[in-house]
């Protein structure tokens, strides 16, 4: 059988090297290296607030979680000149975490216009985040002091109102203040379908705007909101001319894209600017005014304390924003000869900064491995800087050059070259990380057991599932306990669009998004996730149930089952271990939720674990 290790040199350092004594290669598990662990955030904080507010999880759920656990809302702020000297005031028609995301980079944030219902679940939301520098108060009057930061989230006000309300606000203003509007571009596309389902919801009969029958208001949701041809008017009401307005693509509520229309501050930014077709796909517009002195924003500063270069020759390509909860800013940097890419990664919560804590060491751990090996072409990201900078975590790693794969079109001959290439590699680099454990009742309890019970824990708490449970780890107890088997990095999201090939010759360049990677697992499960996703069905079954049928059916995935061959060879895997594997890989995929909501997404639920361990209740009867 040919392997991926056929032609290697054999050595006694080689820790697949099956020709040495059996004892050579075996390592007990009180020989186990010691792993840095980064623990996953405890969303029990949240479960607990949201389950005393059970009437929130209706339609409006997943908006909800966006907003208080991702906090997709605030991914624009770095625009704005924060700082840890700053005073902010936020006035808001309803609620929004937008004033804790403010609060972990300015000295102090007051929040006007929340009902007692929303003040309470901000009160609730700070405790979980450990945030403390903000204040609620219910009249503006009273404050006496000047503002550094002012942005205005009124959406349900008629315009005579917020006159008032902006006429009321000069008194908290200084030369350098700087005020904010969220208004919607009129001449969006996004905008004439909302005005539609906005105009639907007011006909008798037709569906109800849900947030106007919860007590916890979601402006953000509201229509109709202020124009951004109107924005100047107010502005003039207090002496303030616009210096910014940064387009939100589709909408504040689904943020993508964060990108400047225009920014007087920073010259280099307006080489990003949205452009042609891309203005009218913006459904919201954050515009920010001054009365007369500029400050520099956060990001500006950011990226000129990061030296990249000497002369902090830095240029913003894109602002990107993920549904996990982070931005993602791609910077060019150096002489215009050499230019090199970047990407500067900045958590906005802490289940986002916990898994690009993943992504940077699992890096390191690969550009030391790379180094040992003696190679000097990277097919990795370089990590480049991480730290701190006045309160927020930040990240930076190269760009690989080339195009990830699931944005090309490949032919089945092309694909079945690239796919075999890649897997050629990849197993390589596992094989010279591997190690192989021996499954004492110590190792056994460390790599299988305290997984399988993290699961449980997280997503059956109540303990409804606890016989499927149980008969699992008897199962991998016998079939595994006393057992040696290999164990190496994997990715942990291992598919083509984290992996990236030349766009002309579709030769293999690298691999990319290692924030789901885990330093001590089981090679073959990125096989298996990697022609799971592959899959048309992927987003809509279950990966354990896609992965049984390509198991029954190998012949009928294209390469796959020449490439299983390869690894079982490889990696010591009998083919009566794969039905281990299956549920190996099942832990390893959903463990990979945790820390998130997932838990109330019945979809979810229902396609990832009720439906899995049926499957699994279905196949341990035949064993």
């Amino acid at each position: 059988m040919t392997t991926f290790a056929q032609g290697r040199q054999k050595s006694v350092q080689d820790p697949l090297d099956y020709n040495h004594e059996q004892k050579a290669m075996t390592l007990k598990s009180e020989q186990m290296p010691t792993q840095e662990r980064i623990s996953a955030p405890d969303i029990g904080k949240y479960l607990e607030i949201f389950k005393e507010r059970g009437s929130l999880f209706t339609r409006e759920a997943t908006k909800f979680i966006r907003e208080t656990q991702n906090e997709l809302t605030s991914a624009w702020k770095f625009y704005i000149g924060m700082g840890a000297d700053k005073q902010a005031l936020i006035l808001a028609d309803g609620f929004t975490t937008l004033p804790l995301s403010l609060a972990r980079n300015c000295a102090h944030v007051v929040v006007y216009g929340l009902n007692e219902a929303e003040t309470r679940l901000l009160q609730d939301l700070a405790i979980a985040k450990k945030i403390s520098n903000y204040s609620c108060v219910d009249q503006l009057h009273n404050l006496a002091t000047q503002f550094d930061i002012i942005i205005l989230i009124i959406a349900e006000r008629n315009h005579e109102e917020r006159k008032r309300l902006i006429f009321d606000i000069r008194k908290y203003i200084h030369a350098s203040t700087e005020i904010w509007l969220i208004a919607i571009n009129e001449y969006s596309l996004w905008n004439l379908r909302s005005l539609a389902e906005w105009a639907r919801s007011r006909v008798p009969g037709g569906r109800k705007n849900v947030s106007e029958q919860l007590e916890i208001r979601l402006p953000l949701n509201q229509r109709p909101v202020i124009k951004s041809r109107k924005v100047n008017d107010y502005f003039k009401l207090v002496g303030c001319r616009p210096f910014v307005s940064v387009g939100l693509k589709p909408t504040l509520l689904r943020l993508r894209l964060a990108r400047p229309l225009r920014d007087e501050r920073m010259p280099s930014l307006n080489g990003a600017a949205l452009k042609g077709m891309d203005r009218f796909r913006v459904g919201e517009i954050a515009i920010g005014a001054t009365p007369a002195k500029l400050t520099p924003s956060f990001l500006d500063r950011l990226l000129k304390s990061l030296q990249l270069t000497p002369d902090h020759s830095v240029s913003i390509h894109n602002y990107l924003v993920s549904t996990s909860g982070k931005a993602l800013i791609f910077l060019s940097y150096g002489e215009s000869s050499e230019r090199q890419h970047a990407i500067l990664k900045l958590p906005l919560n802490e289940f986002a900064d916990y898994r690009l804590k993943l992504n940077q060491n699992a890096l390191k751990r690969l550009q030391q491995a790379s180094m040992n090996c003696g190679k000097t072409e990277l097919f990795f990201p370089e990590p480049l800087r991480e730290g701190m900078f006045e309160g927020q975590p930040y990240y930076v790693e190269n760009i690989l050059s080339g195009q990830s794969g699931d944005r090309i079109s490949f032919s089945k001959g092309e694909k079945d070259r690239v796919v075999y290439e890649l897997f050629a590699f990849w197993s390589g680099q596992q094989r010279h990380m591997a190690r192989a454990y021996y499954l004492d009742d110590k190792a056994f309890d460390t790599l299988i057991n305290r997984p399988l019970n993290r699961v449980f824990l997280f997503f059956d708490p109540n303990g409804k599932q606890v016989a499927i449970r149980e008969r699992l780890r008897s199962f991998l107890r016998e079939k595994l306990l006393n057992r040696r088997m290999y164990m190496t990095l994997v990715h942990g999201d291992f598919s083509l669009k984290n992996i990236i090939f030349h766009e002309s010759f579709l030769t293999f360049k690298g691999i990319v998004d290692w924030d789901m990677s885990q330093p001590l697992s089981f090679p073959i499960l990125d096989l298996f996730h990697f022609f799971v996703r592959d899959s048309r069905y992927s987003y809509r079954k279950s990966p354990v149930a896609l992965l049984t049928q390509i198991l029954e059916q190998p012949e009928k995935v294209g390469n796959f089952r020449s490439i299983l061959e390869m690894y079982m060879d490889t990696f010591d895997i009998r083919h009566d271990d794969l039905s281990v594997y299956v549920i190996l890989y099942w832990i390893q995929r959903i463990s990979a939720h945790m820390g998130t909501l997932k838990i109330l997404d019945k979809r979810f639920m229902k396609r990832n674990f009720d439906s899995s361990l049926k499957l699994f209740e279905k196949q341990l009867e035949s064993f």
